[in-house]
């Protein structure tokens, strides 16, 4: 049995460019497979369910990250300045690059050392890419507050 595939956007905008590789379509046809099988594991299969545990646990995980990333960043920068500058770099990164870094299993060489390598840890973890403010709060650790509704 093929490992369980993670859909997120750019996987499926691969999907729609014809730019998945073999093994990506291979994961992707046996991903469905499963669905199509046992229908009540096709969240699983498609790798959209988690629990709210591990999805604490990969966003603490991203957040040091995002705080790996700050502390690269000059000293005389303000936390907000940080935050704005890591958000640009990481939604930059993420419309570019990560669409084909996305399947490696190590950070590509020529982006060690730069605020991409940490958009590529970032992103492997959590897809998603937090505002500038909530990136201020994790540098400065402070809670970040959850919107009520």
């Amino acid at each position: 049995m093929t490992a369980p595939v993670r859909i997120d956007h750019g996987f499926t905008a691969d999907l729609r460019a014809g730019r998945l590789n073999a093994e990506a379509l291979d994961a992707l046809a046996g991903a469905l497979d499963l669905a199509i099988d046992k229908p009540a594991d096709a969240a699983a299969a498609l790798g959209l369910e988690r629990s709210r545990q591990e999805q604490s646990a990969q966003i603490a995980a991203r957040n040091e990250v995002l705080r790996e990333a700050g502390g690269s960043l000059p000293a005389v920068l303000s936390l907000s300045a940080k935050a704005a500058l890591i958000r640009s770099a990481f939604l930059n990164y993420r419309a570019g690059a990560w669409r084909r870094d996305r399947l490696l299993d190590e950070c590509p060489m020529h982006h060690r050392g730069t605020l991409r390598e940490f958009a590529w840890r970032a992103l492997r973890l959590h897809d998603g890419i937090p505002e500038a403010r909530t990136i201020r709060r994790i540098l400065g650790r402070e809670p970040v507050r959850r919107p009520t509704s």
